[in-house]
């Protein structure tokens, strides 16, 4: 197998602890592999520095596929590597502690990581803290259809769509619709 094109790229994301990491790559390129690896370094690092907790890191993500994936491979990880240490390695007991707390970890989605903070500091948002979120997905794919419907109809929808992809399609979806 041939070396990656970026494989000093990952292993400096993997590695890095001044600075936050976002990987941003198409699906099936080792995006999760390699925030499973940042994670396991991080709350056992092999290089001697000290360990983070892994409650006070966040891992983000879009989707609650992904978010759940992530969880469960970073538990397969640590798993991994405790199975092939010496109970004596120094990074056993910070594995065994982000083990302990992998399932409360702030691994998960966009939406579930602003939830958490806002239900951590409701005042400072101004809500209530009783609130309540909701599924308005059905009610926002009809928004957005309608708005399409309109702007079609009204002939604005390249101006609605002026700096998108979707921008050279306009003409197109108008005579559609």
């Amino acid at each position: 197998m041939s070396a990656l094109l970026d494989a000093d790229d990952r292993q400096r994301a993997i590695a890095e602890r001044e600075h936050n990491v976002i990987v941003d790559a198409s699906a099936g390129t080792g995006k999760t592999s390699l925030v499973v690896e940042r994670l396991v370094e991080l709350v056992a690092p092999t290089d001697g520095r000290a360990p983070i907790p892994i409650d006070r890191l966040a891992a983000i993500t879009f989707t609650r596929k992904a978010a759940g994936e992530l969880r469960v491979r970073t538990r397969q990880r640590i798993l991994e590597k405790l199975a092939t240490l010496p109970a004596d390695s120094p990074i056993a007991e910070p594995l065994l502690h982000a083990l302990s707390g992998v399932d409360t970890a702030l691994i998960g989605t966009i939406h579930g990581f602003a939830d958490r903070l806002l239900r951590k500091w409701p005042a400072q948002a101004r809500l209530d803290p009783r609130y309540q979120l909701e599924d308005n997905s059905a009610r926002l794919a009809d928004e957005c259809f309608q708005l399409l419907i309109h702007a079609a109809e009204t002939r604005t929808l390249a101006e609605l769509l002026d700096g998108s992809s979707a921008a050279d399609r306009a003409e197109e979806a108008i005579s559609t619709i």
